[in-house]
Protein backbone atom coordinates (compact mmCIF):
# COMPACT_ATOMS: atom_id res chain seq x y z
CA UNK A 1 0.00 0.00 0.00
CA UNK A 2 2.79 2.69 0.58
CA UNK A 3 4.30 2.11 -2.49
CA UNK A 4 0.81 2.94 -4.38
CA UNK A 5 1.05 5.95 -2.36
CA UNK A 6 4.10 7.19 -3.57
CA UNK A 7 3.56 6.40 -6.99
CA UNK A 8 -0.21 6.15 -7.62
CA UNK A 9 0.06 6.45 -11.45
CA UNK A 10 1.65 3.18 -11.75
CA UNK A 11 -0.22 -0.19 -12.48
CA UNK A 12 0.69 -3.32 -10.88
CA UNK A 13 3.29 -4.59 -13.52
CA UNK A 14 4.60 -1.25 -12.87
CA UNK A 15 5.12 -1.32 -9.26
CA UNK A 16 5.78 -5.17 -8.91
CA UNK A 17 8.93 -4.20 -11.18
CA UNK A 18 9.99 -1.35 -9.32
CA UNK A 19 9.26 -3.44 -5.62
CA UNK A 20 11.72 -6.43 -7.68
CA UNK A 21 14.33 -3.22 -8.11
CA UNK A 22 14.09 -1.96 -4.74
CA UNK A 23 15.04 -5.76 -3.06
CA UNK A 24 17.54 -6.07 -5.58
CA UNK A 25 18.94 -3.14 -5.10
CA UNK A 26 19.29 -3.62 -0.93
CA UNK A 27 20.58 -7.61 -2.02
CA UNK A 28 23.43 -6.01 -3.66
CA UNK A 29 24.00 -3.20 -0.92
CA UNK A 30 23.96 -6.16 1.68
CA UNK A 31 27.01 -8.10 -0.69
CA UNK A 32 28.63 -5.07 -1.04
CA UNK A 33 28.93 -3.73 2.21
CA UNK A 34 30.13 -7.29 3.58
CA UNK A 35 32.62 -7.74 0.75
CA UNK A 36 36.50 -8.28 2.47
CA UNK A 37 37.64 -6.65 -1.16
CA UNK A 38 35.71 -3.74 -0.28
CA UNK A 39 36.95 -2.90 2.96
CA UNK A 40 40.57 -2.92 1.64
CA UNK A 41 39.66 -0.45 -0.87
CA UNK A 42 41.43 2.58 -0.81
CA UNK A 43 38.33 5.31 -0.07
CA UNK A 44 39.10 7.15 -3.09
CA UNK A 45 38.98 5.09 -5.77
CA UNK A 46 35.83 3.51 -4.23
CA UNK A 47 33.89 6.54 -4.23
CA UNK A 48 34.92 7.33 -7.81
CA UNK A 49 33.82 3.59 -9.17
CA UNK A 50 30.93 4.33 -7.45
CA UNK A 51 29.74 7.47 -8.95
CA UNK A 52 30.54 6.11 -12.14
CA UNK A 53 28.57 2.90 -11.22
CA UNK A 54 25.66 4.86 -10.17
CA UNK A 55 25.88 7.20 -13.39
CA UNK A 56 25.50 4.35 -15.35
CA UNK A 57 22.83 2.84 -13.46
CA UNK A 58 20.72 5.98 -13.44
CA UNK A 59 21.65 8.06 -16.39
Amino acid sequence: RHLLDVVPATRGTDRAAMVLALVNGFWLMRKVIGSTALNRTDEATLTRTLEQLFRVLVG
